[in-house]
């Protein structure tokens, strides 16, 4: 009786390595499944992919805006003189400042499609192999319990695993085909990680114009702050003849005036918008390509 539980623990297991085990299911089993939840059937061969870019490219300036400045860095600057591989030999320098002016991330992306074509081979010569092999390791697992002296179990699993050899047996003479399919995706693809020049603020149909990390200057930052005191108008970001609305609303103004410690906007903010917490803004435009990577000027384009 032991010697039989010992026999049958090293079959399961070499199951469980070799080939499906009976919990699991047999070779046939296993290919009913995939066959049943439309996923590829197992030992496809000679998988080849090829990716084919389409015509058209889009592309897009991302932005993001911080109303009252990006949040404080806890990430503190190592002192002068500080050793690479120890630590200071001074006090290390104060995290970094927050500021309360506007400021913008800005990064241009590409967008293209291309046609992903997949080709492989069904129930080629390592298909055949793993049958013929999972067919004789079933056919011996199903003869030794079913001769074996724990019964009626060794009945049911002999049962089971005769099924599935049989079974697999018959897929061994499946036919050999080629399969074929293709997909569409995008690709998206970062060009640029700071603002192209040209890119502005229109407040309320004047117009800020934004540098390279995303600032105003005096005379834009006061008229940003002007109009988040006195909303009139609207709120774009613009880059020619293309614009994106800034979606500035009474939460967003009021958790504004919480950032800024501003006690004369506060006062038309109820209890809840004062709770809001100041988020930032994202919007996105979508350009000709070309338009928000290209450099001009005389200075030379960054690395």
């Amino acid at each position: 009786m032991r010697a039989d539980r010992q026999l049958s623990g090293l079959l399961l297991l070499s199951f469980a390595a070799g080939a499906p085990s009976v919990f699991a299911g047999g070779c046939a089993t296993t290919w009913a499944i995939s066959e049943i939840g439309w996923d590829k059937p197992p030992l496809d061969e000679n998988q080849r992919a090829e990716s084919v870019p389409l015509p058209g490219v889009r592309e897009q300036v991302k932005i993001r805006l911080y109303l009252a400045g990006r949040p404080p860095s806890t990430t503190a600057a190592p002192a002068a003189g500080a050793d690479a591989a120890g630590p200071p030999r001074s006090a290390a320098a104060p995290a970094v400042a927050p500021t309360k002016r506007l400021q913008a991330n800005c990064e241009v992306t590409q967008t293209g499609a291309a046609i992903e074509y997949r080709a492989s081979t069904r129930y080629g010569p390592k298909w055949r192999r793993a049958t013929a092999f999972s067919f004789l390791l079933e056919a011996i697992g199903a003869g030794l319990f079913f001769f074996s002296k724990n019964q009626p179990d060794g009945y049911v699993v002999a049962g089971l695993l005769g099924t599935d050899a049989l079974a697999t047996g018959l897929l061994y003479f499946a036919p050999a085909h080629d399969i074929y399919e293709s997909a569409r995706h995008d690709d998206e693809l970062t060009v640029r990680r700071n603002c192209p020049e040209g890119l502005a603020l229109r407040i309320a149909g004047r117009t800020a114009a934004l540098s390279a990390v995303g600032q105003l200057d005096d005379v834009g930052q006061a008229l940003f702050e002007q109009y988040m005191s006195a909303p009139a108008g609207g709120l774009q970001v613009v880059l020619g003849r293309f614009e994106g609305e800034v979606p500035i609303d009474p939460n967003v103004r009021c958790a504004w005036a919480v950032a800024e410690s501003r006690p004369r906007e506060l006062a038309t903010c109820t209890p809840a918008q004062r709770a809001t917490t100041l988020v930032p803004l994202e919007l996105a435009i979508a350009v000709p390509t070309g338009m928000a990577t290209a450099w001009r000027g005389a200075t030379a384009r960054p690395r």
